[in-house]
């Protein structure tokens, strides 16, 4: 009887102690999906009072959501594409990133952003010729370093497109008369300003690269002096044509001369070109 009354005395105590330690220790339940390895710390209403943190969960190691054995703080595991982050706007995010192509070569520097990319870069085309190309407009407050107080674009010429062949090199018979010249297009540049032109063209041509030349050409001609005042060379565009190739040429100064005619010639015997539009693109600037 006594040993008896020995072994309950011994299984109450331990008991206690048990229970008491127990008592002392903050106990996740296992519904909640949180590991005791993961660090996780329930704060009671005391201590979120006295610390300012409200109903935030601390963490000291790596978190898991579809996973047991997180390998970084925050670990998402699930099927690629389809498992992610939903946001309250009910986007989902499956990738952290949302582009399709790198963009490492941008790097930032202070308040720049420069490329370290030793090729073009093109806006509107996959194929830019250029260190910056861009397909379409552009509006800036300088250009080239000069300060651009206007710009004005428009078409001249032609309403619909036109193809021809030349039996040689020499100019084409395909002109177009400006009376009045280009200046007759605008009105009178703004006071202190200066006014540039450039020269914006779209079209097709059948020269190759072994054909051994630049390309077709076009160019502004004085009619009265047969005076060249502005030539512009087509590169050969495309063996096929059936594609449209565009060209924005550098700055030229325009004197405002009263007849002006355009000519083309393609630059190989017995090759086609097609103008699809031909635009003039003027600025007022102060130098």
């Amino acid at each position: 009887m006594k040993l008896k009354m020995e072994r309950l005395f011994i299984v109450v105590v331990v008991s206690v102690v048990i229970f008491g330690f127990c008592s002392t220790m903050t106990m996740v339940s296992a519904d909640e999906g949180v590991t005791s390895a993961s660090g996780y710390q329930e704060i009671d209403d005391d201590e979120k009072g006295a610390d300012g943190i409200g109903n935030n969960a601390i963490f000291g190691g790596n978190v898991g959501i579809g996973t047991m054995n997180p390998l970084a703080r925050l670990h998402i595991f699930g099927s690629p594409g389809v498992d992610g982050i939903m946001f309250p706007d009910g986007t989902l995010q499956t990738t952290a990133s949302t582009s399709g192509w790198s963009d490492t070569f941008w790097q930032k520097e202070n308040s720049s952003i420069y490329s370290t990319n030793d090729g073009n870069v093109g806006i509107g085309t996959k194929a830019p010729e250029s260190k910056l190309e861009v397909k379409g407009d552009i509006k800036a407050k300088t250009v080239n370093g000069n300060d651009v107080v206007s710009t004005q674009t428009f078409q001249i010429f032609p309403a619909g497109h036109f193809s021809f062949t030349t039996d040689a090199t020499s100019y084409s018979s395909v002109t177009k008369y400006l009376n009045g010249g280009l200046l007759s297009q605008f009105l009178t540049p703004l006071e202190g300003t200066k006014r540039y032109y450039r020269l914006k063209v779209t079209y097709t041509d059948n020269i190759t690269e072994s054909d051994g030349v630049a390309g077709s050409n076009l160019r502004y001609i004085e009619d009265e002096g047969n005076v060249e005042i502005f030539n512009f060379a087509l590169e050969y565009s495309s063996a096929s044509g059936d594609w449209i190739n565009q060209r924005i040429s550098d700055r030229f100064v325009y004197d405002g001369i009263e007849v002006t005619r355009m000519e083309f010639r393609s630059g190989a015997m017995n090759k086609y070109l097609q103008i699809y539009g031909i635009w003039i693109i003027a600025e007022d600037v102060i130098e």
